[in-house]
């Protein structure tokens, strides 16, 4: 199959499909938060209901009607001079950020995460990694290979399969690529399917659900100094709305 077929196969029956990003804030923004933050997390969604996200997504970004082409949250909230976000009034953007929000909260099963700073990586684990004779890895490396160890036992269902699908980081010009995964066999095409956010809508909700886990710590730092934006009421309620839907995958656990 080529690229195209193989993102149109997220849509048959029988697919619960995890949608991936990961987030971070580097260095330490705010007073009381940790420094080199990263977080990985994936929104599940079942393949029968994803035509209809794939539908309401398309439909709502020609309703901006900017050029754009996708919803990031990032960019919806605090544009930068670049991002042709930057044109679109802040009423819309509101309206674009609750559009998204119902649409995550109705389309999600589920809300996996892992998080880890790398304070806490570098102080709490590297010492014990090298003493149990392992190989030093960066704290997003390392969280990296424990949230995709971990995702399969969570999305295993004895009548379903899984497909992975990772927000990726560099331009696959219209390609995907695939990458293996443990236990293969009960995965959709094999292991994990990198594309590009804009190509796959599902990735642009499990974008809106990371910015919402990482920057909910933020929303609460600037209420104590009375810094509070308008988007942050919307973010919180988010955050509020998706609290039933999340597991922690590392939960009272060894990391690593």
């Amino acid at each position: 199959m080529n690229a195209g077929e193989i993102l149109a196969g997220l849509r048959q029956p029988g697919l619960d499909v995890a949608f991936v990003d990961e987030t971070g804030t580097s260095q330490k923004p705010l007073t009381g938060l940790a420094a080199d933050f990263v977080m990985m997390c994936a929104v599940v969604v079942p393949s029968e209901g994803y035509q209809a996200v794939k539908s309401a997504i398309q439909d709502a970004l020609v309703d901006v009607d900017q050029g754009i082409r996708e919803f990031h949250a990032t960019e919806i909230v605090n544009p930068d001079s670049k991002s042709l976000w930057k044109g679109v009034p802040l009423a819309k953007r509101l309206k674009a950020f609750d559009f998204e929000t119902a649409l995550l909260v109705d389309a999600a099963e589920s809300v996996l995460y892992t998080y880890i700073s790398g304070e806490q990586y570098y102080r709490d684990f590297v010492p014990r990694i090298l003493q149990a004779g392992g190989t030093k890895m960066d704290h997003k490396a390392a969280l990296k290979k424990v949230f995709f160890a971990r995702l399969p036992g969570r999305m295993r269902h004895p009548n379903r399969k899984a497909a992975v699908v990772l927000d990726s980081e560099v331009s696959l010009h219209d390609a995907i690529k695939i990458q293996d995964i443990r236990e293969p066999e009960w995965f959709y095409e094999g292991g994990v399917i990198h594309a590009e956010s804009w190509v796959e809508e599902g990735l642009q909700l499990a974008d809106l659900a990371a910015y919402t886990l990482n920057r909910v710590f933020h929303v609460k730092q600037r209420r104590l100094y009375g810094k509070s934006g308008p988007f942050d009421d919307r973010i919180d309620a988010l955050y509020g709305r998706l609290r039933p839907k999340l597991i922690d995958l590392l939960a009272r656990e060894e990391v690593f």
